[in-house]
């Protein structure tokens, strides 16, 4: 028994059951098992050849013979679903012009629920049932016993899949340890015999699936031989010889030979619960009368950038913020005479921070979070909505800056696109999102980097001096972390991100490099540390502010949990010294 995991980027999963329109919005919830397999050949064509430079172990397995053998094995037997019970089916409505007459257009959707959904830390090996559950919005159960090499294979290609159902279903996958029996019964949906009766509390669903190879060669023996004439001999010739190949049918292909459904297909009544959309999405909110202080972004991208271009990103988005609500504190941070606020004090910090967080596996940057602890108005909200392409001529005044800057990142198709995804409180996000989470340990995403220089005396050796209860090298990067650390007006509010008086760092430590999962590595001097001014990388107009042209990995450990976000330094407001909770040292 193997477990597929599926969770989507966006929230929702977009697709049109088999045999229905799309205008008459009926969403295929769960996907049909034709739709998965399909799904993987795609990884295959697609992403073959990375996974084969990345593990070349595996090169064997991934030859076209034995991936054949790999899908035949899946079709030869019916999976069963976990499906999520916060889900909801939704849609929405636009006219589009053809021929000069305006056509309706209903995009169908079912909208999942669950932290997975958002972007929450992906579970550890060791997790429990129960987080993978809460994780994971949908899991495929199918009952097959895979060779190691073959499950190696099938996890590659699950986790280099992109979407599932219409390209607009962004989608992240995995396979999982799990079994069926630690699902709760009412989220199970399993194929129903066909003299068996789903039941009340259970309804019957049609899904389309392949037939199992036996079956589909003894159909095919039994169809027009090759020496018939007309239309049905071509038909004839037409036909798949194996079931591998008629997964890749095309649905043109399949109404010019006169098919109805896919040949080597069937259809396969499943049982899910009676009542499967039963969530009411809405968003996320305080209080009445609250301003919204995080508004969540997915980043999109042909080319998804590194997380070591953050700076880069993070420095159009705000250029891009402040073009479209000029003057405005929660961007710019200045006055109404463009004088910075004070470095402490109630309204020091208080403007937004733009906070990257990355694919745990590639490195590549998935979502954008831009929050400010006093909120943000409307005319800020307004801006924040506009936001969507980073190639964006809107701030035009920077034109020279622009067009260095689209040349950097990409235009047209490859330019980064972001999608909002919810605005709300920072606890609206505890669940959702590991920048706001609580731990103990929190280690470097991107290098903090120091706003002093290390003091030193004249003999050459470094001054220590003893702050927080750490004694340090003055004006080193752990010393000036820590300072920053305590000071007011961090991102957290007044009083500093750190209250001596209940917490205090038990541990501090430095990182060569930046870990990520399947053991890839960035050198933190891979990351960009200066932000673009004119065509160059230049100080701005006040001297460089930083005292180091590079930045530092550390990893803290406090003596009790300490909820994020946690930032500092250099570039704080662009998302460099970003730091993400880490497990909790044993």
């Amino acid at each position: 028994m193997i477990a597929l995991a599926f969770r989507f980027l966006s929230g929702r999963y977009h697709s049109s059951a088999w045999g229905t329109h799309a205008n008459e919005a009926v969403p295929e919830w769960p996907p049909a098992p034709w739709r998965i397999l399909r799904a993987l050949i795609a990884s295959w064509y697609h992403k073959r050849g990375f996974v084969e430079r990345v593990h070349p172990e595996l090169a064997p397995a991934l030859s076209e013979d034995a991936f054949a053998a790999l899908v035949e094995k899946l079709a030869a037997a019916l999976p069963s679903y976990r499906v999520s019970p916060d889900t909801a089916a939704a849609h929405t409505r636009h006219y589009m012009p053809v021929n000069g007459k305006p056509v309706k257009l209903i995009d169908a959707f079912v909208h999942v629920g669950g932290p997975g959904t958002n972007g929450a830390a992906v579970p550890t090996v060791n997790a429990s049932s129960a987080e993978m559950l809460a994780f994971w919005p949908l899991i495929v159960f199918w009952p097959v016993e895979l060779e190691e090499r073959e499950n190696a294979v099938l996890r590659e290609l699950l986790r280099s899949l992109s979407y599932l159902g219409r390209a607009e279903a962004l989608a992240d996958a995995d396979l999982l340890e799990i079994s069926p029996d630690a699902v709760p019964r009412k989220q199970l949906v399993e194929p129903l015999a066909a003299d068996a009766d789903a039941g009340r509390s259970r309804e019957p669903l049609r899904l389309l699936a392949p037939e199992s190879p036996d079956a589909f060669a003894a159909w095919l023996a039994a169809q027009t031989p090759p020496t018939a004439k007309g239309k049905r001999a071509k038909t004839a010739n037409a036909l798949p010889s194996r079931i591998y190949v008629a997964l890749q049918a095309e649905t043109g292909a399949l109404r010019a030979a006169g098919w109805s459904q896919p040949p080597g297909s069937r259809w396969v009544t499943y049982a899910r619960p009676a009542e499967p959309f039963r969530f009411k999405p809405g968003a996320a909110r305080g209080k009445v009368g609250d301003k919204p202080k995080v508004v969540r972004f997915a980043l999109v991208s042909t080319v998804p950038p590194q997380i070591t271009k953050t700076l880069l990103i993070t420095d159009v988005i705000h250029k891009l913020l402040c073009a479209r609500a000029p003057g405005n504190f929660a961007f710019t941070g200045c006055d109404a005479d463009r004088n910075p606020n004070d470095s402490t004090g109630v309204s020091a910090h208080s403007h937004a921070y733009i906070l990257p967080e990355c694919n745990t596996r590639t490195g590549a940057i998935e979502y954008i979070t831009v929050y400010s602890r006093h909120g943000f108005d409307r005319d800020a909200l307004r801006a924040l909505d506009c936001l969507n392409r980073l190639d964006d001529p809107a701030f035009t005044e920077h034109s020279r800056l622009a067009t260095h800057l689209r040349g950097l990142l990409g235009t047209g198709k490859l330019a980064p696109k972001l999608v909002q995804l919810a605005a709300g409180q920072p606890e609206d996000f505890f669940q959702s999102c590991a920048l706001f989470g609580e731990s103990k340990s929190w280690t470097s995403l991107t290098p903090f980097v120091p706003v002093r220089n290390p003091k030193t005396r004249k003999n050459g050796e470094a001054k220590m001096g003893e702050i927080g209860g750490l004694t340090l090298p003055v004006g080193s990067p752990e010393h000036d972390l820590v300072r920053l650390l305590h000071e007011d007006g961090n991102a957290m509010g007044e009083g500093g991100q750190i209250d001596p008086d209940k917490v205090h760092i038990a541990a501090l430590e430095n990182l060569e490099l930046l870990s990520l999962d399947d053991g890839r590595t960035f050198h933190w001097l891979q990351f960009k540390t200066t932000r673009e001014r004119g065509n160059a990388a230049e100080p701005d107009a006040h001297g460089s502010r930083t005292a180091h042209a590079f930045g530092t990995g550390l990893r803290l450990t406090f003596s009790e949990k300490v909820r994020g976000p946690i930032v500092s330094g250099y570039g704080a407001h662009f998302g460099l010294g970003l730091f993400v909770p880490a497990p909790d040292p044993s």
